[in-house]
């Protein structure tokens, strides 16, 4: 991403790329051309970034973000923009109207994360195994755990989580050059449903039963698994966000729409003592 390195401050190139890689993401999802990105395209994505609770300023970065990634990619011609920022603006307006206020995301606690997990089975009726239930329920733990942030549990990989004396250690990548790796200890739980130990061992068996192993040193902890129960490729930042809001709905949580990932490491924070 050179021109973005080279035009922006290091801070904002690093949320710049993280912009053009979910836009990325989201229009494979979509099955949509990135690049040249239609303006059509772009006032869909700005929708998209409204349904995930985004501050203007945050949208407004991200259609930045595409602009700029087009000068990179060789187009001279820049996605044309008016239709995403009429959107834009309404979601300025609509925001303006209830006093800008943002509605946090409710917090993981332990009960609730108990709650998630027992409306999250590990397998069918005939006890033919949920990869998407074992790979919520590892998403789930080691999220509160960790007061994870979505981009540090999409990035995880197997390599990265292993057993420690009595629970795990778990390596938190540093996305800057010039920060180390942090290394987080977390213990075991009370509850078997809930132990952070057992629920990676189950999924790191499941992940093994499918070919995916330490033997592959960038293979992601956790996966994309289809409406088929097949597994795929590492699970983005929006489809963290999605499989928690899915489990806050299996539960039976009031309003299950508002929580996010965000819930995860807000419930951390509340129940123990924050990583940073």
């Amino acid at each position: 991403m050179s021109e973005i390195e080279a035009s922006v401050p290091a801070n904002t190139a690093r949320a710049y790329v993280r912009q053009v890689e979910r836009f990325e993401v989201w229009c494979a999802e979509q099955g949509r051309t990135a690049y040249p990105c239609t303006g059509e395209a772009l006032a869909a994505f700005v929708s998209h970034l409204i349904t995930l609770a985004l501050g203007p300023a945050s949208i407004d970065q991200a259609i930045a973000a595409i602009r700029v990634q087009h000068r990179d990619q060789g187009y001279e011609d820049q996605p044309d923009t008016r239709a995403a920022l009429a959107v834009l603006r309404a979601h300025r307006r609509a925001r303006a109207e209830h006093g800008d206020r943002t509605r946090m995301a409710p917090p993981i606690e332990a009960e609730v994360l108990r709650a998630m997990i027992e409306a999250t089975p590990v397998a069918d009726a005939d006890g033919k195994q949920l990869l998407a239930g074992l790979r919520d329920r590892v998403l789930l733990v080691l999220g509160v755990a960790l007061l994870g942030r979505r981009s540090e549990l999409a990035a995880l990989r197997l390599i990265d989580v292993a057993e420690a004396g009595d629970g795990l250690l778990v390596t938190i990548r540093s996305s800057s050059t010039d920060q180390a790796d942090e290394l987080v200890a977390i213990p075991r739980g009370p509850h078997p449903q809930t132990d952070p130990v057992l629920v990676v061992r189950a999924w790191l068996a499941a992940l093994a039963e499918h070919g995916v192993t330490l033997t592959d040193p960038n293979a992601r902890l956790l996966r994309a698994v289809n409406r088929w129960g097949h597994l795929g490729s590492a699970i983005s930042e929006d489809g963290i966000n999605k499989a928690v809001r899915a489990a806050a709905e299996r539960a039976g949580l009031p309003d299950a729409a508002t929580y996010t990932a965000q819930s995860l490491r807000a419930g951390g924070a509340a129940t123990a003592p924050g990583r940073r």
